[in-house]
């Protein structure tokens, strides 16, 4: 089921989200993957590769 999740500082990505659970220990793992046929495979692609960037800009001294 495609479900918008925001991305810090950027656009929304529509992404599939599947929930494997255990029996015994009520322990949950939840997986994101891009929704097929959007654009949510190159914005998260994006966000990984400048995403330990900061894109502060720096003011020359007055």
């Amino acid at each position: 089921m495609p479900q918008d999740r925001r991305v810090p500082r950027g656009r929304d990505a529509v992404v599939d989200r599947d929930t494997a659970t255990t029996a015994e220990d009520d322990l949950r793992l939840l997986v994101f993957t891009p929704a097929p046929g959007s654009d949510a495979r190159s914005r998260l692609d994006l966000l990984a590769a400048v995403g330990t960037q900061s894109m502060e800009v720096s003011r020359p001294p007055a």
